[in-house]
């Protein structure tokens, strides 16, 4: 994977325009993903609305990546290899690779805690579904079978939602978007 700069603050006239305009689509799909998911914790795939990401993924793939996958760099375009809006963080499910017994390695859902302390499958970080920090512009292979696909692997425990204080969130890089079912959780 190669490492690009981009700081959409430095974006001016037209791509500034695109860029507050895709936001703004992207927050609202954000919060209805979060509403639901307090509301019955779980999500189905119709819930995602994938021409968000999908806007972005193109306009990255113009902007960022000069056309090329993020992880690879092959040179992606519509007609032979069109790519995917790959989330570094799965969006939906988040899988491990797991030694077993025998020595084989399969992939298991991953494990989390939900604020009240119950242990859960990890529902994906569906919060970052639209967040362009957790969107990159991927070739077929990378992003499925034997590439990333919904792997993300941690060192320690999988977050689901976070304690912090409101005084706190001014020194985040990304926005938040606040629990309604656990106040005091972004």
């Amino acid at each position: 994977m190669r490492r690009v700069e981009f700081d959409p603050n430095t974006l001016t006239g037209a791509e500034r325009t695109w860029w507050d305009n895709w936001i703004k689509r992207a927050d609202a799909a954000t919060q209805k993903l979060i509403g639901k998911w307090e509301m019955n914790g779980r999500l189905e795939a119709s819930d995602f609305q994938s021409a968000v990401w999908g806007d972005l993924k193109a306009w990255l793939l113009e902007h960022v990546f000069g056309g090329n996958c993020a992880y690879c760099e092959t040179k992606l375009d519509n007609a032979r290899q069109p790519g995917h809006a790959e989330h570094f963080r799965p969006k939906a499910a988040v899988r491990m690779k797991i030694a077993a017994a025998d020595g084989a390695v399969r992939l298991q859902d991953a494990q989390t805690l939900d604020p009240n302390g119950n242990k859960i499958v990890h529902p994906g970080y569906f919060w970052l579904a639209y967040c362009w920090e957790n969107l990159l512009p991927s070739c077929n292979n990378c992003n499925t079978g034997q590439g990333k696909n919904n792997q993300f692997p941690v060192l320690k425990a999988h977050v689901l939602l976070r304690a912090v204080a409101a005084t706190e969130l001014p020194g985040y890089k990304s926005r938040y978007i606040a629990s309604v079912k656990w106040p005091g959780y972004y």
